[in-house]
């Protein structure tokens, strides 16, 4: 679903328009629409008019809709006036500041009537030839980006772009099916108190499932929804326990709501009632359904079965005639048919989500005729588009709709535990077809159960010293585990899942259709130990990456444009030749006798790091084409958050160390000041940063993105760290985010490089807690009668930064992973750890003996439970306990989808105006008259905009009561860059800080785009007019919400510069509190979003002269004390940092240029420029009216680079390309000329 607005373009520029006059009045004077000068323009016409050569005609432009009538103003109960223009600005002698800008918010509708209005408009093209591309300037040569496949001849549907100027190219023809249809504003609100509106019924949906699979309707209608159990109340009892552990408040509360107070509850059902008898009922009516299936045409089930693997144990100097003949350890297992999952899924609810067909997305730029292509979902990437044309281009053509069905595969072996070892190893599918965001939430059941891999049991000391009288070596330990999940992969890839692979397999669907499904390995989700078992290479081996055959010595080459041309030309391929290598390493090991890790196997394997373990990927769908080592994605949590940003976090802190321990003290006190931000986005940190102690991968990310200043080069290195961050987890690119996270991991190796050899100047060791880690260890060891190192006891050991390491030069991958793969938040190994959360609950209520099948059993009756509540009449799933949480500090309802604001009506905490007056509080100075003509100015700009403003009207306009109503907080409903709903709550006393549009900046580029200020207050009142009969509709009360902003400035000293250029943070400080526009009133809607400003601490306190006294008024906002505890702030920082890493979508609005941020555009321009954008043109692809390429982007420019070698103990100094010098660095101001490595360790 895409938030829209009605708009109409220029055919010149493609700038959208509101009206039919202001579109007039553009075009008079719009250069590209009186001549076609540029040559990309006269490109695109050509491609026009091809495009409308072969289209039919467009239907007539639609007139404009009249303006609605003025409405009726009610009792001021009911009223709340969102005025649609600037209030009037308050002259001062000392300067004028043109009042923030206001902004159209875009409104939720229904994607149904958009997505159909494009479809019926969506015309098919035949292929045709491309243009050849546009002369270009002389230029040093460039490492292109990889070239597209040959275009095959083949026929398109385009649909018509959207409000937000988003299109689709769908292959030959359109699917059968579109998930779009069906959504409603619940698909893309991303917050609890947004009130989603009715979502789609589910027994309505049951109902149509069951019609659709030839169940008659009467057989429907006789069957009570609660079937397998006796009645309702036994089936809402059970339902309530599954996810029940331990009976708290809120289960009690839950046991009331969905089971006592329900009307068909009958406590007289439940008089012989026993949990297990319940239980087992629905076990037998689980496996009944599975013999049934089983039974019918394309029949398999998804039932639990327990399935035994065996691995064939080796042994230095036995030897067999064959590998089978050596004696096998046996393994059970739990697993599911992965056929019988999938033909469960199709049959499913969620069916109806699912994308049929992968399609590429486009967005027309509204300021020229270029398209750019759109990233997000995985049937949008690369990967999903080539593999579809591929398999269903090789079927044979029948009349049955081919589907590709898009899996995406995660394992991890969890704790199930705190303390003990009981731990489980599972797998988990998702279907890639439904959208990401409902697919990464537990509470939807996609993450689909598949097998729980086997460990290797302690006693196998024991059970192959009775086969060879010896103990097993470490590297056939080594052997065995790595062979555990090879071996459980080729159970799953059975035979009849083989043929499905190659022929497809009918199933049918939720709708009654029959379809051809044809399965395809999309990616696999795992940390680096899990990624080297699956590919069957040596975990660290000289060759580390699982992707390319890069050498462990030039992992720091990372990002130059050696190392890029490298993962291109020399990256891993299976082929049968690989498998022969295996084959007779394996024969080595077990017909001849030899050790695993003896010359002659490592001669064979360790030039590639391979292991003597067979694939299983490789041996049964290689033949296919299918390569493993591509199935294999990136993984930011562990690769980055708790990987290479860890290990630079940690080095950090040693060097602080070896500067003092006082510069570390000072940087844990600096995060524990901090302030938090947003609903547990910038979470509070209570240890101490340095010792880590209990952090997990989000306490990493935040600590990243409240990092500010350090050293020079530390405050370059870390600002580049952040935004690589944010460019890697942006939820939706372009082909620019694209480019611009190419240029910023380049800059990043050498970044790292440079930090590394300036690093090793200092004698950096082990910070006490890695000592107290490391002997915690050894005594680990030693309790279970392991050999401890003999240093394992002593003080800290000297540590340099480890630059070899796999994790580093995974970030190289990341740019050609999200046209690959789509975002990587739809294969993130996140969605994999947060569904341990379930398996987790399941153990609780398990004997804690054999617990693998039990947690099976667990998660087959919850699936069965969740389908059943599906059939129940006023089922709805809604999260509705999750909404009263957010509720309960505040009276305010949910909010509609399509308000800006939310502030509350109550009137309880009146004010009188009179508690305003001017006593030395400079805050209060003009607070009635400044409030006067704020509201007198939106009254008259709603009402009577043509009204002619004099005293005597003035004199009219009333406040009833000499009073206004004070609230706690309002909300703030914004549209996200990736076409998402969300709210920032703002609280006086907490995250109080916002920022506004700045209207200078939409006609002076020069001018900073944005306005920030401190909400002193939020209120409301109650104001009308007397007097004119004529006006007679003034003298109806309205009500007006108003916020009390203290605003800050930028600092434009001149000596501190800001932004990607600088590698800096903007920095604000507060307004004098005499200046005459330092305190304001602001009309709700002019509010972007909430703002997260970091204290400069380094810079201190601010002393300038009359700053606001600590007992005023305005002082609201709250921080911590040394003691921790909360109190009003009384005095103000010097400066603050605007922290634009925040999160994703405050990134992109310092960044400019996303696709909901459309509105946003025309004031971005400086940051625009200062990110790099306006330089793009050259490196971004051009596409033709088909959306293939015409022109790949130029890629990594081959600049001169430095000499990439590990940095000695020398300190031998490397330099950044003068390139990004000029680009990206700043030199020293005032507050940063210190000339020590880390003189301040501040943030």
């Amino acid at each position: 679903m895409l938030p829209v607005m009605a708009t109409i373009p220029c055919d010149g520029c493609g700038q959208r328009f509101k009206s039919d006059n202001a579109l007039s009045n553009h075009q008079r004077k719009c250069s590209r629409v009186q001549s076609s000068s540029s040559s990309l323009i006269q490109l695109a016409a050509r491609v026009k008019r091809r495009r409308v050569e072969n289209s039919a005609p467009a239907p007539p432009p639609r007139a404009p809709s009249p303006p609605p009538p003025l409405p009726e103003l009610p009792d001021f109960q009911d009223v709340e006036m969102h005025p649609p223009e600037p209030e009037p600005e308050i002259q001062s002698g000392k300067r004028v500041r043109k009042a923030p800008a206001r902004f159209k918010n875009f409104t939720i509708s229904s994607l149904a009537s958009s997505f159909r209005e494009a479809v019926r408009n969506a015309t098919t093209r035949e292929p045709t030839p491309s243009p050849p591309p546009s002369a270009a300037p002389a230029s040093p040569p460039r490492v292109p980006s990889p070239s597209p496949p040959p275009v095959v001849p083949r026929t398109y549907v385009r649909t018509e772009p959207n409000e937000h100027g988003l299109f689709r190219i769908y292959d030959t023809k359109l699917p059968s099916q579109c998930p779009d249809l069906d959504l409603s504003a619940a698909n893309v609100v991303d917050t609890p108190t947004i009130d989603t509106g009715e979502r789609i019924d589910m027994s309505y949906r049951a109902e149509r499932i069951a019609a659709a699979m030839g169940v008659p309707d009467s057989q429907e209608a006789e069957r009570p929804f609660y079937e397998p159990f006796r009645n309702a109340s036994t089936f809402r009892l059970i339902n309530w326990a599954k996810d029940i552990h331990t009976l708290t408040d809120d289960g009690v509360n839950t046991l009331v709501e969905d089971v006592l107070t329900k009307p068909d509850f009958d406590p007289a059902d439940l008089a012989d009632f026993d949990a297990r008898t319940e239980k087992k009922r629905l076990d037998r009516h689980i496996a009944d359904n599975a013999a049934k299936e089983e039974a019918l045409p394309f029949g398999s089930n998804n039932i639990w079965k327990k399935d035994k693997v065996r691995i064939p144990m080796p042994c230095k100097g036995h030897r067999f005639e064959k590998e089978e003949d050596a004696p096998h350890l046996e393994l059970e297992f739990w697993r599911r048919d992965l056929l019988g999952v999938l033909k469960s899924a199709v049959e499913g609810d969620t069916f109806s989500e699912y994308h049929l067909k992968a399609f590429k997305l486009f967005m027309q730029q509204p300021d020229s005729e270029r398209i750019t292509r759109v990233y997000g979902e995985s049937y949008t990437s690369d990967r999903a588009i080539d593999t579809e044309r591929t398999r269903t281009e090789s079927q044979e053509e029948d009349e049955l709709e081919k589907v590709l069905l898009w899996l995406i595969l995660f394992s991890d072996a969890t704790h199930l535990t705190n303390f003990g070892t009981a731990e489980l190893w599972p797998i988990y599918l998702w279907i890639a077809n439904q959208s990401k965001y409902p697919r990464a939430l537990p509470k939807n059941f996609s993450a689909l159960h598949l097998a729980y891999l086997p460990k290797i049991p302690d006693l196998i000391k024991a059970q192959y010293r009775g086969h060879y009288g010896c103990d097993p070596s470490d590297e056939v330990l080594r052997l065995l585990n790595r062979a555990v999940i090879q071996a459980v992969y080729d159970k799953i890839l059975s035979p009849d899942f083989v043929k499905a692979y190659k022929e497809g397999i009918v199933f049918k669907c939720s709708d009654g259709k029959l379809r051809r499904f044809l399965p395809e390995f999309f990616a696999y989700s795992a940390d680096y130990v899990e990624k080297v078992t699956i590919v069957c290479i040596k975990f660290l081996g000289s060759c580390p990456c699982v992707r390319c055959k890069v050498q462990k010595s030039k992992v720091f080459m990372m990002g130059s444009v050696r190392d890029m041309r490298f993962r291109v030309d020399h990256r891993r391929v299976d082929t049968p030749e690989r498998q022969d290598l295996v084959k007779q390493a394996r024969k080595k090991i077990f017909q001849k006798g030899q050790t695993v890790n003896s010359n002659a196997v490592k001669n064979l394997l360790d030039p590639l790091s391979l292991t003597a373990v067979e694939n299983s990927f490789s041996k049964h769908l290689l033949p296919l084409g299918f390569d493993v080592y591509e199935l294999l994605v990136v993984d930011l949590l562990h690769e980055f958050e708790i990987g290479v940003w860890k290990a630079i976090l940690i080095h950090l802190v040693r060097l602080l160390y070896s500067s003092g321990p006082s510069k570390v003290t000072e940087l844990d006190y600096r995060f524990r000041q901090t302030p938090t931000y947003g609903r547990s986005v910038i979470r509070r940190f209570h240890n101490n940063v340095s010792d880590m102690k209990k952090l997990a991968a989000r306490d990493f990310e935040d600590i990243l993105q409240a990092y500010a200043e350090f050293d020079r080069l530390v405050q370059d290195l870390l600002f580049t760290l952040a935004t690589w961050h944010a460019y890697a987890k942006l939820r939706m690119v372009t082909d620019s985010e694209i480019d611009s996270l190419e240029q910023v991991t380049r800059l990043l190796g050498q970044l790292i490089r440079k930090f590394t050899n300036d690093s090793f100047k200092y004698d950096t060791k082990e910070t006490p807690a890695e000592v107290r880690r490391r002997k915690r260890r050894a005594a680990d060891k030693l309790s279970k009668g392991e050999a401890a190192q003999a240093d394992d006891n002593a003080g800290a050991r000297s540590r340099k930064f480890n630059m070899e390491t796999a994790k580093l030069h995974f970030l190289g991958d990341y740019a050609e992973s999200l046209r690959k793969y789509g975002t990587t938040d739809g294969y993130s190994s996140t969605i994999g750890e947060v569904s341990h959360k379930l398996v987790k609950s399941f153990y609780e209520k398990t004997n804690k003996n054999q617990f693998e099948g039990q947690i099976a059993k667990h998660d087959q009756r919850a699936r069965e439970l969740r389908r059943i509540s599906g059939r129940e009449p006023t089922s709805a799933l809604t999260s509705k306990k999750h909404q009263m949480k957010e509720l309960l500090d505040e009276p305010l309802q949910l909010m509609g989808a399509d308000d800006t604001v939310q502030v509350s009506t109550g009137q309880r905490n009146r004010r009188l105006l009179s508690d305003f007056d001017y006593d030395e509080d400079e805050a209060l100075k003009d607070f009635v008259p400044k409030l006067r003509a704020h509201l007198f100015g939106r009254f008259l700009s709603s009402h009577f905009p043509d009204l002619e403003v004099n005293d005597d009207l003035e004199r009219k306009f009333e406040i009833r009561g000499d009073c206004i109503y004070e609230h706690a907080k309002i909300r703030i409903n914004y549209l996200t860059y990736d076409l998402r709903k969300d709210v920032d709550s703002v609280n006086p006393a907490n995250h109080a800080d916002i920022m506004t549009l700045s209207s200078a900046a939409e006609d002076d580029e020069s001018e900073h785009p944005y306005m920030y200020g401190r909400v002193c207050g939020v209120y409301h009142a109650n104001v009308r007019l007397w007097g004119d009969p004529k006006k007679s509709r003034g003298n109806k009360l309205a009500t007006l919400p108003f916020i009390w902003v203290r605003w800050y400035e930028l600092d434009n000293s001149g000596r501190y510069r800001s932004g990607f250029k600088a590698k800096r943070l903007h920095r604000l400080r507060f307004c004098l509190p005499d200046d005459p526009l330092a305190f304001e009133f602001l009309d709700p809607h002019c509010v972007i979003r909430a703002v997260h400003l970091i204290p400069c601490f380094k810079s201190g306190m601010d002393e300038r002269r009359n700053m606001l006294d600590a007992e005023s008024l305005a002082r609201r906002q709250k921080s911590r004390n040394a003691a921790g505890e909360k109190v009003v702030e009384t005095k103000d920082w010097k400066y603050y940092y605007v922290n634009h890493f925040v999160d994703r979508d405050m990134f992109m609005r310092f960044r400019a240029g996303g696709v909901g941020h459309q509105q946003f555009w025309t004031y971005l321009k400086q940051f625009r420029k200062d990110a790099g954008l306006d330089d793009q043109e050259g490196r971004l692809p051009l596409y033709n009216e088909n959306g293939e390429v015409v022109e790949p982007g130029a890629g990594y420019e081959d600049v001169q680079e430095e000499e990439t070698q590990l940095p000695a103990g020398s300190g031998e100094d490397y330099e950044i390309d003068s390139e990004y010098e000029s680009i990206y660095s700043q030199e020293p101001d005032s507050d940063d000329s210190d000339d020590e490595f880390i003189a301040h360790a501040t943030v």
